[in-house]
């Protein structure tokens, strides 16, 4: 197995910040770990295939609808006086928004580093995640307008979030650490 500061010194290499010398050393060590020179083997694969691989981008339409409507929100948000109900339903309604996305967003990281030493379950997961993130993006801008009008409609609501955010909150914080509990007792 690879010690960290050989780990370090592939990284390097393979972003090309080793100097001759160093590479030769590198090289000397893995010559003689046949566990580490594959390793080493199997980032240069990835390395390889993350600098040809394909750059997929979100639907241009995608990308412009989220920005006039951020672009709409925050000439909303100017308008009001900072202590209208709009502003903090808005903020409310934000922090919603991330509670929602940050377990995705951690699971699809998981997903990709634990997939790191395989290029083609890499190259799969990259386009699930993006999948993933394109439907993600799709339906926040869905939660947020009939957030709006929830809110808007009832302006009490605003009250129940403010309880229940930190209730849920605590609940993905728990969920988060049997999950990392249990990845840590399945690699045991």
């Amino acid at each position: 197995m690879a010690t960290e500061q050989q780990k370090r010194l592939m990284q390097e290499a393979l972003d090309a910040q080793l100097t001759a010398e160093a590479l030769r050393d590198l090289r000397e060590q893995l010559d003689n770990d046949r566990e580490a020179m594959g390793q080493f083997a199997r980032l240069k694969m990835v390395d390889d295939l993350l600098k040809t691989a394909p750059i997929e981008r979100a639907p241009k339409k995608l990308a412009l609808n989220i920005l006039a409507r951020i672009g709409e929100m925050a000439e909303e948000m100017n308008a009001q006086p900072e202590d209208s109900p709009e502003r903090i339903q808005m903020a409310l309604a934000l922090s919603l928004v991330v509670l929602v996305t940050l377990p995705l967003l951690v699971a699809a990281v998981t997903a990709y580093l634990s997939q790191a030493g395989n290029p083609d379950a890499l190259n799969a997961v990259l386009a699930e995640i993006v999948n993933l993130l394109s439907v993600v993006l799709e339906l926040l801008e869905e939660l947020m307008q009939g957030a709006q009008t929830l809110l808007n409609d009832y302006p009490e609501i605003a009250a129940v979030l403010v309880a229940i955010i930190p209730v849920l909150g605590y609940w993905l914080l728990r969920f988060m650490q049997e999950q990392h509990e249990k990845q840590k007792s399945d690699a045991e």
